[in-house]
């Protein structure tokens, strides 16, 4: 096979799986640390603001959501790494008085 052929094969593939991303839009997916992703979610969901509003939107964007626990989970794909993205809050009579996110990942 031929260089250029090979290369050819390579770029689409790479163009068609990279493609398949699947990271929440509240998250960052690989691009921020846990501090930027905490500051997108505070920013988004400010400290003294409704908790429903940040428990409804993390079910919307599909994550394992347990609200007596206050965490919320999600697994993407960013091939050829998955993308663990944990958010966790605390609340006061219904209001947010922490809130934080955790990124990670695991790639072949």
């Amino acid at each position: 096979m031929n260089a250029v052929r090979r290369t050819a094969i390579l770029l689409s593939l790479t163009l068609t799986l990279g493609a398949c991303v699947t990271t929440p839009p509240i998250s960052c997916g690989r691009s921020c640390s846990d501090e930027q992703l905490t500051a997108k979610l505070q920013q988004r969901f400010p400290l003294g603001s409704p908790s429903a509003g940040l428990v409804a939107e993390l079910h919307r964007e599909g994550f394992r959501v347990q609200p007596e626990r206050g965490t919320a989970t999600f697994t993407g794909h960013v091939w050829p790494c998955d993308i663990d993205t944990y958010v966790k809050w605390s609340e006061a009579e219904g209001r947010l008085t922490a809130l934080s996110g955790l990124t990670g990942e695991a790639c072949f």
